[in-house]
């Protein structure tokens, strides 16, 4: 064999860049490779010894993050797509995410807003309302004329990969309904419109999931999925990096 080949690295970058951080923690307790020397003089050589077993257990410990790290990547694996890495960690505010999302300011209704904060997940959601003219009178709809959602999974916090949790999800609920799906995201589907709405689109973007409901004056029948489209486009470009 020649001794100049290269060998194959059977783990990814990210593994062994993890295995060199826990390395130098490890460094960090015993003191860096080149910097241990052996030690001489006998009181030396038993406070030394006396030392070494206090930091036993902290660089044993190191170890052993080391080998759990590999270890979990290797029990999840990328063969079935569990160990993608999360695309997104945050969910937008609607404070800053709304006014690019093409939709009329003057419908928005902060006070409508919703947001939830948990460790493994995220959600938010912004509303406009239109408004229709009933016998001669104009007035606010009942029902939103568009609603747009962010729901985020994250693995951190969870006890499974956040993209392959929400990858499954959505297969459930979009069944055989993305024949005519726009290219949005990682995936696509046309939902059924809900009371008060003329479309509705869904949209998986790695371990995140996108709702874009719209409805009323504003969004009729031959515009509705189109509008829809580019709303969830700019609906994720508004996600955090």
């Amino acid at each position: 064999m020649n001794s100049s080949a290269q060998v194959p690295r059977p783990w990814p970058e990210a593994v062994h860049a993890l295995i060199a951080a826990q390395q130098r923690a490890v460094d960090g307790l015993l003191g860096a490779p080149e910097a241990r020397t052996v030690v001489i003089d006998s009181r030396a050589a038993l406070r030394g010894r006396r030392r070494a077993r206090r930091t036993a257990a902290p660089a044993a410990a190191g170890v052993l993050v080391a080998g759990l790290g590999v270890g979990g990547y290797l029990l999840w694996g990328p063969q079935d797509g569990a160990g993608v890495p999360d695309k997104y960690l945050k969910a937008p505010i609607c404070a800053e995410a709304a006014g690019g999302l093409h939709l009329p300011a003057d419908q928005r209704k902060p006070d409508k807003d919703w947001y939830v904060e948990r460790s493994g997940t995220a959600e938010t959601r912004c509303s406009w309302y239109g408004s229709s003219v009933v016998q001669g009178v104009r007035s606010e709809d009942h029902d939103p004329s568009a609603t747009v959602q962010w729901e985020l999974r994250r693995s951190a916090g969870n006890s499974e990969n956040a993209t392959k949790a929400q990858r499954d999800d959505f297969s459930a609920a979009a069944k055989d309904r993305q024949a005519d799906a726009p290219g949005i995201g990682d995936e696509a589907y046309w939902d059924r419109p809900g009371t008060g709405e003329t479309c509705a689109l869904v949209v998986r973007d790695g371990n995140l999931r996108l709702w874009v409901r719209l409805g009323g004056e504003d969004h009729p029948e031959p515009d509705c999925k189109a509008q829809a489209a580019a709303v969830a486009r700019a609906a994720l470009a508004a996600m955090p990096r």
